[in-house]
């Protein structure tokens, strides 16, 4: 935990070095992303590192697993407090503690998956797509 504490005061101390705004006058992505990370590290009733945080063009955008409908309550709240940001999209599940391991478990499993059958051709046949693509030349 510490650790990762310092992690991020390093790169909230290099992105206070950068400007902060754009030529246009807007928050950087970047910036939002770190100030609603940073937030939700020094707020106890969110577990920062179940949290991800994504931001784009002003609209956070928080991730992951929370443990209680309290802690994704109190992530929004402290996204939504972020001068800068233009709205919240809340996309946490919630999953208790107990349940963590099997969801987990299920979720590596159905990556895999999607990886195999991505990367996985039926015979010698092209995909529709890439046929419909290379009858055209």
């Amino acid at each position: 935990m510490r650790r990762g504490l310092l992690v991020l005061t390093a790169i909230a101390t290099a992105l206070a070095l950068a400007p902060a705004t754009s030529s246009a006058g807007e928050m950087k992505d970047s910036w939002l992303t770190t100030k609603a990370k940073m937030a939700m590290v020094k707020d106890d009733r969110v577990k920062a590192r179940r949290v991800k945080v994504e931001t784009q063009d002003g609209i956070v955008t928080l991730r992951g697993k929370v443990a209680t409908v309290d802690e994704k309550s109190a992530a929004e709240e402290i996204a939504r407090g972020i001068d800068g940001a233009t709205s919240v999209s809340n996309a946490l599940q919630v999953v208790p503690d107990d349940m963590r391991p099997a969801v987990d478990v299920k979720d590596a499993s159905s990556r895999r998956r999607s990886r195999r059958a991505s990367t996985r051709t039926i015979g010698s046949r092209k995909p529709a797509s890439m046929c419909a693509w290379t009858t055209a030349w």
